[in-house]
């Protein structure tokens, strides 16, 4: 952890995924989505370059990642991970 009181504020935000699991993240709800994807990721253990951000598990939408919550007005999101392929990766 970095010390440094620079108090910004953070809100309680609700990520469901795998459509029953939920988890909660303390993110600033100024930051854009792309920001907070690489945290939301690490929560549910998902591949950032795999994951879809949307409003909820039956959006066929994805959420604009240059907006923020606060754009958005959401405090709840779904996190659904889009790396189907079980194959050997080639790369």
């Amino acid at each position: 952890g970095s010390s440094g009181s620079s108090g910004e504020k953070t809100v309680r935000v609700v990520i469901n995924f795998k459509k029953t699991q939920k988890t909660i993240v303390r993110v600033s709800p100024h930051a854009s989505l792309q920001e907070l994807a690489p945290i939301i990721c690490s929560k549910c253990e998902f591949d950032p370059l795999h994951t879809l951000l949307l409003k909820d598990y039956q959006s066929q939408e994805p959420l604009d990642l240059t907006k923020s919550l606060n754009d958005l007005g959401l405090r709840e999101l779904y996190a659904m991970d889009v790396n189907r392929e079980s194959g050997p990766s080639s790369g």
